[in-house]
């Protein structure tokens, strides 16, 4: 009977134990994985498409059409893994985005997976490079993504599925990249980012070499970025940098970017100027405007762009809930001497049949 009694008591210690030890496991392995992502679909009318106007629907004027996973196990000691997969579609037929010459990619937005430590997070993958943080200071995130510059960069930055925009704020994807982004420390965050170029004999061609720094207060936000992207044929660079700014002064903010693109192979460069206003006139209901100016040198020949460009646009949303929100956007786009309009990625104007272009969308949009 004693021996039975004495069993029994082994036997809760022993329950006891495992039990600690797998609060203990449960409590060291937490880990979260979160579905996200966005609807958005719009009418719009075009004009000068070819010469004619149009009416049409457009997947994604405020924002591209995202499907994402993303999640973090804590490793211990302040450690976390963490991964993103993200891909794009078109809501119009439900088809995917973000594909390339003979690839389909179903995480072509984003896809990478890393450490974070307390004072730095490292990542590898698919990743954006550091000018898509300038965005940030663009008017673009509340005049939509089509007052993104005009999509002619895919022939000079390869065709991966990435946005064409010629100055990469609409975020240029980095194949095979690894980045680095520290933690932010008194309103400052730095990342560097290095994409491997992948050909035998050689570490540089076909890479990218990404630079930014950021700061943000209670109320203004700096920041800078540089990408250096080495054509994978030698011929030479793709460079683009540029600095921005924003500052919320009660329920108006403002905003203001400069960006320099280079071709170094015909030393064709592209500067670009904008400002933007916001202003919030109910926790439902905002306004917008914004200008922006681009300026390309040997203007007859400018393999990125042709004739100095002025684009106006103005917008206004109303929130039905934090989730769920309609927009109207007008964005025109004139040109100098004769070439073609062409407002991001919409279809160009023909030559000699005008040098502008306007953009009128009405759309919704939910997030989740």
């Amino acid at each position: 009977m004693k021996a039975q009694k004495g069993d029994t008591r082994i036997t809760h210690h022993a329950a006891l134990a495992l039990t600690a030890s797998l609060v203990s496991v449960s409590a060291h392995a937490q880990s979260s994985v979160q579905i996200y992502g966005i609807v958005d679909a719009a009418a719009a009318y075009v004009s000068n498409i070819a010469g004619h106007a149009a009416v049409q629907e457009i997947s994604g004027i405020m924002n591209a059409n995202r499907l994402g996973l993303r999640g973090s196990e804590s490793l211990g000691s302040g450690v976390k893994a963490v991964f993103t997969l993200e891909g794009g579609f078109n809501i119009n037929d439900g088809s995917m985005l973000q594909g390339s010459p003979g690839t389909t990619r179903f995480f072509g937005r984003q896809s990478f997976v890393g450490l974070q430590f307390p004072w730095l997070t490292v990542t590898a993958g698919r990743q954006y490079d550091t000018m898509f943080d300038l965005l940030a200071y663009s008017a673009a995130p509340y005049m939509s993504s089509y007052w993104l510059r005009p999509g002619v960069a895919s022939n000079l930055v390869g065709a991966n599925g990435s946005s064409a925009d010629f100055d990469r704020l609409g975020g240029v994807r980095v194949d095979n990249s690894v980045k680095a982004v520290s933690t932010p420390i008194n309103g400052w965050t730095f990342t560097s980012m290095f994409g491997l170029g992948g050909q035998p004999g050689t570490l540089s061609t076909g890479s990218t070499l990404s630079l930014g720094a950021r700061y943000q207060g209670e109320a203004l936000g700096v920041g800078a970025a540089y990408t250096n992207f080495k054509e994978p044929n030698g011929s030479g660079n793709y460079v683009t940098w540029g600095a921005g700014a924003s500052y919320r002064l009660a329920e108006l903010s403002f905003n203001a970017l400069y960006t320099n693109t280079r071709f170094t192979p015909t030393a064709d460069s592209v500067q670009v100027v904008e400002v933007g206003a916001h202003y919030q006139l109910s926790p439902w209901l905002s306004v917008s405007a914004a200008y922006a100016f681009m300026l390309p040198n040997h203007d007859s020949s400018n393999v990125i762009i042709r004739g100095n460009r002025n684009q106006f646009g103005a917008s206004i949303d109303y929130a039905f809930s934090k989730r769920t929100d309609v927009y109207a956007v007008a964005i025109r786009q004139q040109t100098a001497g004769g070439n073609p309009a062409q407002i991001f990625t919409l279809p160009s104007t023909g030559i000699g049949m005008g040098s502008a272009q306007t953009l009128v969308a009405l759309g919704l949009r939910h997030r989740f």
